[in-house]
């Protein structure tokens, strides 16, 4: 992520399926915030349960997701004629900034909705089924990008 100055990475399991995205803030609070070493597989830190949008949505929709999940990163697929889905890139929240077609408002919002007492609430609404991800965290760093 260094090399590349990237803020995140998609994880792969090597057959080309998408297994989590890991992310500079995870290595920060989910690895060296819990003690975690340069040795340790990224794993135990990646967040699995994603979600991902369609190259063919609208950037109104993807910022509605943004919003609605408290994400600042966008998986995006591109669906082949064999029905397997493909990720071509990442959306990011500074893709949306330096869009400049993002109201400010929808930005504050995404933005409000990644602060804990958003998260809760947000967190109610889904059905994480990736526990053990959650167990050395804070609550309040809880990821939500899971439906």
């Amino acid at each position: 992520m260094d090399d590349k100055s990237v803020g995140s990475a998609l994880v792969s399991d090597g057959k080309g399926h998408i297994v989590g995205l890991i992310t500079d803030r995870d290595i920060a609070c989910r690895g060296v915030g819990a003690k975690y070493s340069a040795a340790d597989k990224i794993g135990n830190l990646i967040s699995r349960d994603l979600i991902f949008i369609s190259e063919n949505k609208t950037l109104s929709e993807a910022t509605q997701l943004m919003r609605e999940f408290g994400i600042r990163r966008l998986p995006v697929i591109k669906s082949s004629s064999g029905g397997k889905n493909k990720c071509v890139g990442i959306l990011t929240f500074d893709d949306l900034v330096f869009s400049g077609v993002v109201s400010n408002d929808d930005l504050a919002e995404i933005i409000r909705s990644q602060f804990p007492s958003s998260r809760k609430k947000v967190a109610k609404t889904l059905k994480l089924k990736n526990k053990i991800t959650l167990d050395f965290l804070p609550k309040e760093l809880h990821p939500i990008m899971a439906p």
